[in-house]
């Protein structure tokens, strides 16, 4: 909250009168969206909001990359998420690329981090298992 003085003369007296006006700021929200865990399904993504008072959504978007690095599709929104300052994105595909990054709604305005890339883990085959469906 910020306020504002305004002198006003009445009577040859001056009298202060303080407004006090609600600052409706952009979301602060760090620019630096980092990767804390990857797996091969799962990417756990942090972020840093400063002004947490009021904030309506947080909403982390994400599209799938093609092979050779670019991006076909369209963001998607896998889910909301009221947590602060990490979600985890779940039921991803292994061995895949992804790009994602973090929006915040607060008082009508938005705000977004970085976008970063992320290959989730690729699936393991173990020598055992395939011997064992070639005998």
């Amino acid at each position: 909250m910020s306020f504002a003085a305004r002198k006003c003369s009445c009577s040859s007296v001056f009298q202060y009168l303080f407004v006090f006006i609600l600052s409706v700021v952009d979301p602060e929200i760090s620019e630096a969206l980092t990767v804390t865990d990857i797996t091969q399904t799962n990417v756990s993504l942090s972020w840093s909001i400063g002004n947490t008072q009021h904030i309506d959504l947080i909403q982390v978007y994400q599209r799938e990359m093609d092979s050779s690095g670019s991006s076909p599709g369209s963001w998607s929104i896998p889910e909301n998420t009221l947590s602060n300052s990490s979600h985890i994105v779940m039921s991803l595909t292994p061995g895949t690329k992804y790009e994602f990054y973090v929006k915040v709604h607060s008082y009508g305005k938005t705000n977004s981090t970085n976008t970063i890339t992320v290959t989730t883990g690729a699936t393991t085959l173990w020598l055992g298992d395939i011997l064992e469906k070639c005998l």
